[in-house]
């Protein structure tokens, strides 16, 4: 039986090394994949593995350590 474990993002944060605010970001951005969850299925979960994945299938580089993507540097005028 596989059984799916979600956690939310001060959790996922936890587990990347990351602060809550990039898991936000990261997953605003697409970059990872996130689960709707709560009554109005605002708050989202997240599958660790799966987040794993979808970060070592990025392109070197393509994510920066506070979360913000390259291209998002770019056009917010950061170096």
């Amino acid at each position: 039986m596989d059984t799916q474990v979600l956690v939310d993002a001060t959790e996922l944060a936890r587990l990347l090394g990351q602060a809550k605010s990039s898991v936000y970001r990261l997953a605003k951005a697409g970059l990872i994949p996130s689960f709707a969850a709560g009554p109005r299925l605002r708050g989202l979960r997240f599958d660790p593995a799966e987040v794993r994945e979808a970060l070592r299938r990025q392109p070197s580089g393509r994510v920066a350590r506070d979360g913000v993507t390259r291209e998002e540097q770019a056009c917010n005028g950061h170096t």
